[in-house]
């Protein structure tokens, strides 16, 4: 069996309580095995309870069958119907054998299901030791903040508990580069510079500002020989990651230990990128200690395959760090593997991007019109748009120099990739027979996110931090789902015939004066003609 060796160290801290309902019996004598001695470091300012899963002897870091029984912490009856055991299936090494083929997620699961778990705990005690049979033990860790962790251990040497609360932590931030945001209760937020935050949006081609920040633990102390440290970071595939040569990595923000990081990037089938900043022993960076905070500076631009709209450009991090006293600080443990390690859970940012659907069309008939020719300007009116493909690709140093994009039989000017800011529409050549617009169309794009700095979301997707897309100006639609600002731009043909008021109109007046000069046209021939018959 297995199942020990793959859980050997500590799981993910999860919040929850176990509920404790006094002194219950407790299983049939076990049968006798191994002793060992479990300790609590000095260091270790919370406390502990050790709950006995399955009793029995190791060989080769596996638990054997042979004498093998439910531990003294646990109800065997409702052990084994949380496993669907039934029959003559109800044995403990059947019980090992079911458990085994789970994640450690899972078995914690049943452990916490109702009735399973019973009995007190045995507390263990910081700076003492308590000799306890072998076997596999749930542990149970919580801090004066009412904090909650859980470890699950295999006892069948000497071993020191590894504090799971007190754990390193780390968080990713993007710059939000024209909007002003409060960074609220976030970890070390003067380790940040102004406009840090959760979440941004970007034109595409940009670049895009990011900062992590990681924490070391409060046991750093315990480990003597080296503590394995790597910032695992990933960028969506709308970005175009950086040369690992544009890393900045800074101790407390101030001190450049860049050179003593090892930093990689590799490139996923989806387009995505994966980052590593490591260091396989951070104590031998001088001035590293428990109450450091490692920074990682860095930006990527916004690429053409950004995801435009509600859904976003996601990034997440997590921190892979030691969790074994006895780590040899050469980047791999003193079993030749990188088992006594473990990650955090992942803290991550979004970035927003947006469209402009425009649609010449017929003042009267509302057809599409094709041949029309537009540019699309900044918010001073001294740059135009460089657009590739329908997408935006940067500012022209200026308004001659910008794209001019001509409309086709949609009759559609789109600009894909824009920054939430004003910009001004502008038609250099209107369609063949129509009168060209006398002003620029000015709009301004604004949007709501909730960007408050304590925000955490599920790094896969932006949803949440994207509350509303919004245009200040009227004749414009948005659409918050797909990011898109939509409007009509109308023209006239050339000639149109416009009414008047106050009267029945120049024609009339026109025909009728004509008809009167023909009817005395008509009567001064008739009268020449009777003078000639005189």
């Amino acid at each position: 069996m297995k199942l020990t060796k793959r859980i050997a160290a500590t799981v993910a801290a999860m919040t929850m309580a176990v509920s404790v309902v006094g002194m219950t019996a407790f299983a049939s004598e076990p049968p006798a095995v191994g002793t060992s001695v479990i300790s609590v470091g000095d260091s270790a300012n919370n406390t502990y309870g050790a709950y006995q899963i399955f009793q029995g002897n190791y060989e080769n870091g596996e638990l054997l069958t042979k004498d093998l029984s439910i531990g003294y912490n646990v109800n065997a009856a409702n052990l084994y119907a949380a496993l669907n055991l039934s029959g003559d299936d109800k044995t403990p090494a059947n019980a090992l054998k079911a458990l085994d083929g789970m994640s450690a997620e899972q078995i914690l699961s049943v452990l916490k299901t109702d009735g399973v778990i019973e009995g007190n705990p045995t507390p263990l005690v910081k700076g003492e030791s308590t000799e306890l049979s072998n076997g596999y033990y749930y542990i149970s860790e919580s801090d004066a903040d009412g904090g909650q962790a859980d470890i699950l251990l295999k006892l069948d040497a000497n071993t020191q508990i590894t504090p799971k609360l007190g754990a390193p932590k780390v968080e990713k931030k993007v710059k939000e580069d024209d909007r002003t945001v409060s960074l609220g209760d976030v970890m070390d937020e003067d380790l940040y510079e102004p406009k840090y935050n959760d979440a941004a949006d970007y034109c595409i081609g940009e670049a895009v500002p990011f900062e992590l920040v990681g924490s070391l633990p409060e046991t750093l102390g315990n480990y003597t020989n080296g503590y394995y440290y790597e910032f695992v970071d990933r960028l969506a595939a709308g970005f175009v990651a950086p040369e690992t040569s544009a890393f900045q990595v800074l101790l407390n923000g101030e001190t450049d230990i860049t050179d003593q990081a090892a930093i990689t990037k590799t490139t996923n089938d989806d387009g995505s990128t994966n980052i590593s900043i490591k260091f396989n022993n951070i104590k031998a960076v001088q001035g590293v200690d428990k109450d450091s905070k490692i920074v990682v500076k860095y930006s990527a631009v916004l690429d053409t395959d950004a995801v435009i709209g509600r859904l976003g450009n996601t990034n997440g991090v997590t921190l892979k760090y030691s969790t074994d006293y006895e780590y040899d600080g050469n980047g791999i443990d003193d079993h030749g593997e990188h088992d006594d390690t473990t990650e955090t859970a992942p803290d991550g940012t979004v970035v927003f991007t947006y469209t402009l659907d425009a649609t010449k069309t017929d003042e009267v008939t509302q057809e599409e019109l094709d041949g029309a020719k537009f540019k699309l300007l900044n918010a001073d009116k001294t740059k135009a748009a460089i657009i590739t493909n329908g997408k935006f690709a940067g500012w022209a140093d200026d308004v001659d120099s910008g794209t001019e994009v001509t409309t086709e039989d949609d009759g559609k000017f789109i600009v894909a990739g824009l920054d939430s800011e004003k910009y001004y529409i502008r038609e250099t050549e209107a369609p063949e027979g129509y009168t060209p617009l006398g002003q620029d169309i000015e709009f301004t794009v604004n949007v709501d996110m909730n960007n408050a700095g304590d925000w955490t979301y599920v790094v896969d997707n932006g949803t949440t931090a994207f509350e509303e897309l919004q245009v200040t100006d009227s004749g414009f639609t948005p659409d918050t789902d797909n990011g898109t600002i939509a409007t009509e731009i109308v023209n006239a043909k050339e000639g149109a015939e416009l009414p008047e008021t106050g009267g029945i109109g120049t024609t009339l007046f026109y025909v009728g004066g004509g008809l009167t000069a023909a009817a005395a046209g008509v009567v001064l021939v008739a009268r020449k003609r009777a003078k000639r018959e005189q």
